[in-house]
């Protein structure tokens, strides 16, 4: 006997995303709106690259033999704030430092403790932060990789 699917969920499902994605699009055409979410997606414009600032701060740290230089470098070098395979500036590591990830990290935890899935949390993320990007699910993917990154780095912070 063939399984009987509950499809009453999924239709809300649906239509709950269609009229997230019809918020994001007035948003996204809205000149007050557009470009939400910001943060999430661009690299922050640094003028000085990694390596010269943290060549600095070590050459700072012998110069004046302050010890809070090297607990400085040691620490910027294990923030995830530089990709270690570049040399330059994270873009996951310095939008994991940025206080309004975290709010929105908050606000799709609460959203899934309170039954959502996660799809559907983090598409109402998108629609209420005015989340960048060319599309709609663009934004909703970007949001999805930021949120397995934070879920990575409170997974390897220590307790």
């Amino acid at each position: 006997m063939p399984k009987k699917v509950k499809t009453g969920k999924r239709d809300e499902a649906a239509a709950r995303l269609a009229t997230l994605k019809t918020k994001w699009d007035a948003r996204h055409n809205d000149p007050n709106y557009a470009g939400g979410g910001d943060w999430l997606v661009d690299k922050p414009e640094l003028s000085l690259d990694a390596a010269p600032f943290l060549q600095t701060l070590r050459a700072l740290g012998y110069v004046t033999q302050d010890p809070r230089c090297a607990e400085l470098h040691q620490a910027i070098m294990s923030s995830n704030l530089i990709d270690p395979a570049t040399g330059k500036w994270s873009r996951y590591g310095t939008t994991l430092a940025n206080p309004v990830t975290w709010d929105m990290w908050e606000m799709i935890e609460e959203l899934r403790a309170s039954g959502m899935s996660e799809g559907l949390a983090i598409a109402e993320a998108v629609a209420e932060l005015a989340i960048g990007g060319q599309s709609f699910e663009a934004a909703c993917k970007s949001v999805k990789r930021v949120l397995d990154e934070c879920r990575k780095f409170v997974r390897q912070k220590p307790a």
